[in-house]
């Protein structure tokens, strides 16, 4: 991922709720991490043609994986168990921080809606998908900072990192 991609990941609400008893602002990264909010609950049969109205699919780096849009830009992920695809583990999206493409993020929230998802950003802060939430959520983001002022974004990454 560049550092100018803001990530959200979209995770079912039922299984949060069960989990985590409510739909927390933020997921401990203990459990964001090692936690699979799919198994046991599965989007509809052909889900992804709702990523095919957002961004063009392209070839995926493997075989458990589809792939939508530009890696170095805007693009989505559907992560699968198996090559066969029949089980998600994962559905996320990237957005470009250098220019961000509103109509996506749009339709990014409508998607996460009806598949009852919320969305989860590479903090782990929680969003409902409402566009306007995104974008608070895009302008506090280390991407945002790292497009807006790169050289205090790297001195911020190395610091966090020597913590």
């Amino acid at each position: 991922m560049a550092v100018w991609q803001f990530r959200v990941v979209l995770l079912p609400v039922s299984p949060l709720q069960q989990r985590l008893g409510s739909i927390p602002s933020h997921i401990p990264a203990e459990i964001a991490q090692t936690t699979n909010w799919w198994r046991g609950l599965q989007p509809p049969t052909g889900f992804e043609r709702g990523i095919d109205l957002l961004l063009p699919q392209r070839p995926p780096w493997s075989d458990n994986l589809l792939v939508w849009g530009d890696e170095d830009s805007n693009d989505a992920y559907v992560f699968y168990e198996t090559p066969q695809k029949t089980v998600v583990e994962e559905i996320s999206f990237r957005l470009d921080a250098r220019e961000i493409d509103l109509h996506l993020v749009a339709g990014i929230c409508n998607f996460a809606r009806l598949l009852e998802c919320v969305l989860v950003t590479g903090e782990n802060m929680v969003i409902v998908p409402e566009q306007p939430n995104v974008l608070v959520a895009f302008l506090r983001s280390s991407a945002k900072h790292f497009v807006d002022d790169p050289e205090n974004a790297l001195k911020s990454i190395r610091r966090e990192r020597l913590q």
